[in-house]
């Protein structure tokens, strides 16, 4: 699905067409006589594109054009055969889906959009199934886990490794440090503003967020204690980065910042966990 002479641009109109199409739900894609449920599934039509640009644009990342070319084949130059996708599409590659899948605005959910995602019942097992609201929680973090999972895959971070080789030290190259940095920058973003005005209707970290950074840092905790086997540059980096969350949520708790009570808790026990972490890799 990524046949275009361009296929970052292919996957920025497909973004285009979703979030066109969830303005047009309610007014134009829901005809009136129809069920609203119609906007639940013409919503989950669009979170499908969504998610299947950002998985084609994921494989750009750590990826190498490959060809059969023999010695000879051209007459004014070699031609090697392996040639690394170059580093401004891989970063295009990697921001694309940070800005598509782990930026929560992305998903275009509102209130007024939600309390439209109706469910029919019918007889003799029709209709739809699951509960009887959208599980909104639920659903985007499946979404971001899976973002997670594709981009920190033993085998795309070892193809990402292995091109930083096959660069030349002088040029410039997508490295797994960056990546980790990339992802670290966007999902923690929100540590960053701990100060102000924050409740319970207002909290400093959306829930949302609350969960992907929840996420992110069990992925660290398993990559820097071992659970999940990996090649030991990414373990030490993961390691780094344990310790360093640590240190920031640790410095935003001691601050004494008035924090709303959802914010306060996720804080609280991330931290705890990103401690226990680091306590277990050095006894071991």
């Amino acid at each position: 699905y990524d046949f275009s002479k361009d296929p970052l641009d292919y996957a920025e109109n497909q973004m285009r067409i979703v979030s066109k199409l969830r303005m047009d739900l309610l007014d134009q894609f829901v005809k009136d006589g129809d069920s609203w449920s119609k906007a639940k599934r013409g919503y989950e039509t669009t979170l499908r594109m969504q998610t299947g640009a950002a998985s084609m644009m994921s494989d750009w990342i750590g990826g190498a054009h490959t060809n059969r070319n023999k010695k000879g084949d051209y007459e004014d130059e070699e031609v090697a055969p392996v040639q690394v996708v170059p580093v401004e599409q891989q970063r295009a590659a990697l921001n694309f889906v940070i800005k598509t899948i782990l930026d929560d605005d992305s998903f275009g959910l509102s209130p007024e959009l939600l309390t439209h995602f109706n469910v029919d019942k019918w007889y003799e097992g029709g209709g739809d199934s699951g509960e009887a609201t959208w599980p909104i929680h639920d659903k985007i973090l499946g979404t971001q886990a899976s973002a997670l999972t594709t981009i920190l895959a033993p085998s795309r971070l070892r193809m990402v490794y292995d091109n930083e080789f096959l660069v030349p030290a002088d040029e410039d190259a997508l490295t797994v440090a960056e990546i980790f940095e990339t992802l670290m920058d966007a999902i923690y973003a929100d540590l960053s503003s701990s100060k102000g005005e924050w409740t319970n209707r207002n909290p400093m970290i959306s829930s949302l967020d609350r969960n992907l950074q929840a996420e992110m840092a069990k992925r660290l905790i398993d990559l820097s204690t071992g659970r999940v086997t990996m090649f030991k540059p990414v373990q030490t980096l993961a390691l780094f980065y344990t310790r360093d969350l640590y240190e920031q949520v640790g410095a935003i708790l001691e601050g004494k910042a008035e924090l709303d009570l959802y914010t306060l808790a996720h804080l609280q026990d991330m931290h705890e966990r990103l401690g226990k972490a680091l306590d277990a890799v050095y006894t071991m």
